[in-house]
């Protein structure tokens, strides 16, 4: 099936019932994952948000100022992700529906439910080459990208097709080349060890002007431990990928 997810039009929700509280954010991109010739598991990432005192009457900007995201299966897997502004920098914290987690007074909250509603376009159609891209891109079209690899772990080849909106992208219309940069969008880290495969994702950037190839950075720890600030660092080529762009023809 061609990418059509309407991301802004898209949420994530999770109940808390302890009082009941229904947070609601906007995805920014999505994730598959599997066994070559699996369907995989999808996964979605929500935007950003400042990290929040509920309901009060001040101070709900919490100390220190932290950016939130949230990453999100149907399934009931979740990570929460926090990027502070001082130690410790980074916070990732992956569970199950229904396990308790740590929140910012000291007081554990359950999520009992996660809650993903999709909307999708009615009608895309793929982009055949660099000139349908420029065209495209030139009449002010909403475009969709697909970027799909295969990725080593452990002894098995695992099959990744990473889907997002194509939000920043420049074109040359003269030379009819075209260079997306995407992101944020989840890409995998390996070389996380976790049991739940929610927790082997980052935000990520990426970059690239042929159908062949990428360039993509990493939101980790700078200096490469957790208790390091954290930024998009260490770009890396993305080699033996392909990528499908798609112009949305119909909402």
């Amino acid at each position: 099936m061609d990418p059509n997810y309407d991301y802004s039009h898209s949420f994530v929700s999770w109940l808390s019932p302890e009082p009941l509280n229904v947070p609601r954010m906007a995805l920014r991109a999505s994730c598959i994952i599997g066994r070559m010739g699996d369907s995989g598991h999808e996964y979605f990432l929500s935007c950003t948000c400042a990290g929040e005192n509920m309901y009060v009457d001040s101070d709900i900007i919490q100390q220190p100022v932290a950016k939130f995201c949230l990453v999100a299966s149907a399934a009931g897997e979740f990570m929460f992700e926090k990027t502070l502004a001082q130690s410790p920098w980074l916070l990732r914290m992956a569970h199950r529906a229904g396990e308790s987690v740590p929140s910012h007074d000291g007081k554990n909250r359950t999520v009992s439910e996660v809650q993903v509603s999709l909307r999708r376009y009615s009608e895309v159609r793929a982009l055949a080459n660099d000139k349908e891209v420029v065209a495209a891109v030139m009449d002010n079209r909403m475009i969709l990208g697909r970027t799909q690899f295969a990725a080593p772990r452990g002894g098995e080849t695992m099959q990744v097709v990473c889907e997002y909106p194509v939000l920043t992208i420049n074109v040359q219309p003269d030379r009819k080349t075209f260079q997306v940069d995407a992101g944020p969008i989840l890409m995998l880290d390996f070389a996380i060890d976790h049991e739940l495969d929610v927790a082997l994702f980052r935000r990520a950037y990426l970059v690239y002007n042929s159908w062949d190839y990428a360039e993509y950075s990493l939101h980790m720890p700078v200096a490469g431990a957790d208790a390091a600030p954290a930024h998009y660092a260490a770009p890396q080529p993305l080699p033996a990928t392909r990528h499908e762009l798609f112009v949305v023809e119909q909402i």
